[in-house]
């Protein structure tokens, strides 16, 4: 199959989980940890880290066994399209599911949902926002848009994470600027943690390296190909105006 994601060691680390992973176990002491869209299994391996008996991933078969087989074994991973419905054996305490969203069609995004629901009780979700960018982004949308589809199925999508990460560098801006949690109802947390109101924010650090990218295309510090090729756009669009 063509690879839709490719991994990398030095962007997939465990750098991110290993900031993340213990805030979120002691948060919901889970007993089990599912990730869909796993990759190559980093935050999974955190989990094992903090204690967490059972820890199972899912995702593409493109994904790089070389780097899976540092963090899992390979009793704790299968593929499968995640644009498709999964048959779960069990369900698990905690559900992972950061920054997978946006690579798979909006035609599918419902049925992420209904998986994601189904694998667990809680989720801790994050997905790109618009013009965030990134490999292969099919569906980037505001929290609003994820917020709606949840609420539909009778859960509440709680924007907490963002106070506990938000200052710490050592974690990728993706995380700390998309993450939330999506609980059931019912559900109840061991502490109260405060709410982020605002809605629909960007992380500085993405904003940085926005306005960086486009300060070494304008002071020309870009390759010459890449001018080139905006020039040839720029005729071309003259053209058809």
């Amino acid at each position: 199959m063509k690879s839709k994601y490719i991994h990398t060691k030095d962007l997939h680390n465990n750098e991110s989980p290993k900031q993340i992973v213990p805030t979120l176990t002691d948060l919901f002491q889970p007993k089990s940890v599912v990730d869909i869209g796993c990759g190559t299994g980093t935050f999974l391996k955190e989990f094992k880290n903090c204690g967490v008996p059972k820890v199972f991933g899912y995702d593409g078969d493109w994904v790089n066994r070389d780097l899976l087989k540092e963090n899992l074994e390979q009793s704790e991973f299968l593929s499968c399209n995640l644009e498709h419905t999964i048959s779960f054996k069990e369900k698990y305490d905690l559900v992972m599911c950061l920054e997978v969203a946006e690579h798979l069609s909006e035609e599918a995004a419902n049925i992420l949902v209904d998986n994601l629901i189904t694998a667990g009780t809680v989720l801790v979700f994050s997905a790109a926002i618009p013009k965030q960018g990134g490999q292969n982004h099919l569906n980037e949308q505001w929290l609003g848009y994820w917020t709606h589809k949840f609420e539909k199925k009778g859960y509440v999508v709680d924007d907490i994470l963002k106070p506990l990460f938000w200052n710490n560098e050592k974690i990728d801006y993706w995380y700390k600027q998309n993450m939330v949690i999506v609980r059931p109802l019912d559900f109840k947390y061991s502490e109260i943690l405060k709410t982020n109101v605002l809605k629909d924010v960007i992380h500085k650090d993405l904003f940085l390296e926005r306005t960086q990218r486009y300060d070494t295309l304008r002071n020309g510090e870009q390759r010459p190909k890449l001018y080139l090729k905006l020039l040839l756009k720029s005729l071309i669009n003259s053209f058809r105006s």
